[in-house]
């Protein structure tokens, strides 16, 4: 159902449209209504809270993503990176080989 009415002065019909005030004010209703969620709800938050604590604690063990393991300060001009101890950039024998690649800073721009 439309209604319609006009704007005082402009002459332009401005609609109204009945369905969308009564779901507003469904949406107010629910929302002042506070109402207590299901045992579900509450299962499903307690795992939610569960998994987040989880991963903060995988996050920040000794070789997780969030600890530093290295700080190299890049100078402008060629920086080089690999295992070797010639390198500004120092990278685990193990796992890389003596010459990686070399990082260029010019212009405050940085290119491999």
């Amino acid at each position: 159902m439309r209604l319609t009415a006009r704007v005082r002065g402009r002459g332009k019909p401005v609609v109204v449209l009945l369905g969308a005030c009564l779901m507003a004010g469904v949406f107010i209703i629910e929302a002042s209504a506070g109402g207590q969620g299901s045992p579900e709800d509450a299962d499903y938050l307690t795992q939610i809270d569960g998994w987040r604590a989880r991963r903060v604690e995988r996050l920040i063990t000794e070789d997780g993503w969030l600890s530093l393991v290295g700080l190299f300060w890049i100078e402008a001009g060629e920086n080089s990176i690999g295992s070797g101890p010639e390198n500004v950039v120092l990278l685990p024998s193990s796992k890389a080989p003596e010459k990686v690649g070399i990082l260029t800073v010019e212009n405050g721009k940085t290119r491999i």
